[in-house]
């Protein structure tokens, strides 16, 4: 007997391999070896942007390499492909992702969750970013610039 809420077993994917990109081979990113409902649906004839695509490995390398924690950070103009850059990589290697849409209203409750009531007793509703941490996935702050700097100060 299977359990549903299991968490899928981790694997270990070659980048050029798992994106169709040559440049990228022998490149190793962690991802599960099957999809859950939080993972991005693929999209095919998606081409990769090769500048994204350099920094992604460069930032793969430099958290091998030297043991960064730190999450991937891509800034450019307004629609040009850096979300659904991190969703199509996703996609392919089956990794759950949970989207943000910031805004200068974003808070901590936000990301992490509130408490709500529900009939007599008070629940919490975990957030993003709670839903990242508990699965193993990714958090996508969709346009970060608009926080307040107090609230990009806390991440």
């Amino acid at each position: 007997m299977s359990n549903q809420n299991a968490r899928p077993q981790p694997q270990r994917f070659d980048l050029g391999v798992a994106l169709g990109v040559p440049e990228a081979n022998g490149v190793e990113i962690m991802g599960y070896e099957v999809p859950t409902a939080a993972v991005p649906a693929k999209r095919s004839g998606y081409v990769f942007r090769t500048d994204i695509l350099q920094m992604f490995v460069y930032w793969l390398h430099a958290r091998g390499q030297l043991g960064l924690r730190q999450g991937f950070q891509l800034f450019g103009q307004s629609s040009s492909g850096k979300s659904s850059f991190v969703m199509q990589v996703a996609a392919r290697i089956n990794m759950p992702v949970h989207l943000v849409t910031c805004h200068r209203d974003t808070d901590v409750l936000d990301l992490w969750g509130r408490d709500t009531l529900a009939g007599d007793d008070v629940i919490h509703l975990p957030g993003p970013a709670a839903k990242a941490a508990a699965t193993g996935g990714w958090l996508l702050l969709d346009e970060s610039h608009r926080l307040t700097p107090t609230m990009a100060g806390t991440l």
